[in-house]
């Protein structure tokens, strides 16, 4: 890449619509470039929020769209790829969450490939703590999604500060046990954090009567999906706060289950401390500081988090994949013998482990 990429570009970096060869190319480039780091931290400070990705303000709200059979009532929330709206389905009597793809009839083959990914991987899985696909449709050009209807907003959207440490391991627990469901189910999520946990329940419930709900399967995949597919586009998938490092270097065959053990991880250390393990002023350094950096323990942050549980999370972040739990289910587990006052199997690191890490 001789020249400067474009903000657009920059924009894409991390995000799915970029190509692993292209990504390489921009990453070397800004390591390089002191006008497109400053560019990059521009585009930052203007609108990206961390979290969201592709970290640029959303588009002002469109004219609310209207569907055969549905009531259309007003717009829930918004990503990258979809608007997501409540509505009314007079012949079922119910609510329901319709997501329109927000590229509409503009949008590539490769975007309306993925959209069709996440209805058929949301229809592989049944389980309390993943939200249902009631249809998936086509209407005048305009793809579209109906969902079950989750009330009590996202996990990111209430968590406003730390959780006591009994209700942090209660939630991920459910977490874990759903995300078994879904490797049960032949597939990996990819994309697990507080944005994407529904919570279930009426919004001014306590946080002991929702249930955590997984949402957004848009860049979930088959396990057994080839290494490299015949489009060859696979770039950086995720959202660098919660990526583990296999899913940054972008090698595929090494990101498996433990991905996702890795993204629970991730979450708990947030429900635990209020921030999220890694989360620096740009998405390039975030990325370099999940490959590269050693977590700081919580129990560094807040002293009367129980070391058991610090142990289970800091398990879920180890950088080597061998290292974290063999599955969802050894890791829901361990923090039902944690909150059931039983030992766990996870172990703190020692200090010649740690002096390694050092």
């Amino acid at each position: 890449m001789s020249s400067c990429p474009s903000d657009v570009a920059l924009q894409q970096l991390g995000t799915v619509t970029m190509s692993e060869t292209d990504f390489v190319s921009l990453e070397k480039h800004i390591q390089e470039c002191v006008n497109c780091q400053a560019a990059l931290e521009r585009l930052a400070r203007d609108g990206w929020q961390g979290e969201t990705g592709p970290w640029l303000r959303l588009a002002e709200p469109e004219q609310t769209p209207t569907l055969a059979g549905f009531v259309v009532e007003h717009e829930l929330g918004r990503g990258s790829m979809g608007v997501v709206y409540r509505a009314w389905q007079p012949t079922l009597l119910r609510h329901v969450a319709i997501k329109f793809l927000r590229r509409g009839r503009g949008a590539s083959p490769e975007v309306r490939e993925r959209w069709l990914r996440e209805a058929q991987s949301l229809s592989r899985v049944r389980h309390r703590g993943i939200v249902q696909i009631y249809q998936i449709g086509d209407s005048d050009g305009w793809l579209y999604l109906v969902l079950e209807l989750i009330r009590g907003g996202s996990l990111k959207d209430r968590l406003t500060q730390p959780l006591s440490p009994e209700l942090a391991a209660r939630l991920a627990e459910a977490v874990a046990r759903a995300v078994a469901e879904i490797h049960q189910g032949g597939l990996l999520h990819l994309d697990l954090k507080p944005s994407n946990i529904l919570l279930d329940g009426p919004a001014e419930a306590a946080w002991e009567q929702v249930t955590p709900m997984i949402g957004d399967f848009g860049i979930a995949r088959l396990q057994d999906e080839p290494a490299v597919s015949e489009s060859g586009k696979h770039g950086v998938w995720g959202t660098p706060s919660y990526m583990a490092p296999e899913q940054i270097q972008a090698d595929r065959e090494a990101i498996g289950p433990s991905a996702d053990i890795y993204a629970v991880g991730a979450t708990l250390y947030q429900l635990l401390t209020g921030r999220p393990p890694f989360l620096a002023a740009s998405a390039t350094e975030t990325l370099d500081q999940v490959c590269h950096r050693e977590t700081v323990p919580p129990r560094q942050l807040i002293a009367s988090i129980p070391r058991d549980l610090e142990t289970i999370c800091l398990k879920c972040l180890q950088k080597s994949p061998k290292d974290r739990y063999e599955s969802a289910s050894a890791l829901a587990e361990d923090l039902r013998r944690f909150l059931d006052g039983e030992p766990v199997k996870a172990r703190p690191l020692g200090p010649i482990g740690r002096t390694i890490l050092w």
